[in-house]
């Protein structure tokens, strides 16, 4: 069991916390006791008006659990009911991953995406009933060109998360140089997108299917003087961050200053670090991240 560690984080603060992770619904998971007490301490780091910004940022912060991930993976395939043209009886389907990924044969949450569309229940979608989902991990394994045309089956390269898009568009590349498909059935898909990923997909000519796309926390959200104010405040907690020699300043404001405010089966360099980086500040002081990645 874990050792109960006191909080010096104020009874008003913990209440309204509390009540905030109620409307979220993160109060269900089993390990929430000890996972809240982590979060409290995490708060505590933060000076009031730091303390605030965190507050209202993680108000707006999306944590899907592996739970999720089938819910929302059928809603982001759903999509392909826009798309007339098609025919559903194969779908293709490629993990989404970097070059320098597949080459290692690393373990990516791409894979278990991709392997979630044999989940059975998605043949009681009316859409999906005759669909047979055949998932390439080889790339060798594309179907031919000739063929893809004349059938009219889609290539979905899957993910479970796009931040700044560049992965998706290294995936694309990869992909492209094997077989010159059309633009027509090679979609980029994604249970949650960030929306300067989606639009960087899109210049290059490519739709995306996704079920959740999430703006930049701050730069979105905020205008004026209280914009330049969180910025401000954002800059002063990654400068405790910086302490650690560990930290990688290209992180700042997340990857490609993406602003974040994501988790899933793991955290996306693109959230902003203060909830995945576990600085260890002095001596004796360690910044423990809530979600670390």
């Amino acid at each position: 069991m874990r050792t109960k560690i006191e909080s010096k984080y104020s009874h008003n603060d913990i209440l309204k916390l509390q009540k905030l992770f109620e409307q979220k619904g993160w109060t269900n998971m089993d390990e929430f006791s000890n996972f809240f007490q982590s979060f409290c301490l995490f708060m505590e780091n933060l000076d009031s008006e730091q303390h605030e910004l965190v507050k209202d940022l993680t108000d707006d912060f999306l944590w899907l659990r592996s739970t999720d991930y089938y819910k929302h993976l059928k809603r982001t395939l759903l999509k392909l009911e826009n798309y007339k043209f098609l025919n559903l009886d194969t779908i293709y389907i490629v993990p989404l991953l970097a070059k320098s990924d597949r080459d290692s044969k690393k373990t990516k949450s791409s894979g278990t995406v991709a392997y979630t569309c044999q989940n059975p229940e998605l043949k009681y979608s009316n859409l999906f009933k005759d669909t047979d989902f055949r998932i390439i991990d080889n790339l060798d394994r594309l179907p031919s060109v000739k063929k893809l045309k004349a059938r009219r089956n889609p290539i979905l390269l899957i993910d479970d998360y796009i931040g700044s898009g560049d992965t998706a568009i290294e995936a694309l590349t990869e992909v492209l140089n094997i077989r010159q498909y059309d633009k027509d059935t090679l979609f980029v898909a994604s249970l949650v997108c960030q929306e300067t990923g989606l639009k960087l997909i899109n210049q290059k000519g490519y739709e995306v299917l996704t079920d959740i796309i999430r703006k930049k926390g701050i730069s979105d959200k905020y205008q004026g003087a209280e914009l330049n104010k969180n910025i401000q405040l954002m800059e002063s907690i990654e400068k405790i961050l910086e302490s650690d020699p560990k930290f990688e300043t290209k992180y700042n404001f997340g990857y490609k200053s993406s602003e974040g405010l994501v988790t899933m089966i793991r955290t996306p360099n693109n959230t902003f670090p203060l909830y995945w980086f576990e600085a260890q500040i002095n001596k004796t002081n360690k910044w423990k991240a809530p979600f670390p990645r």
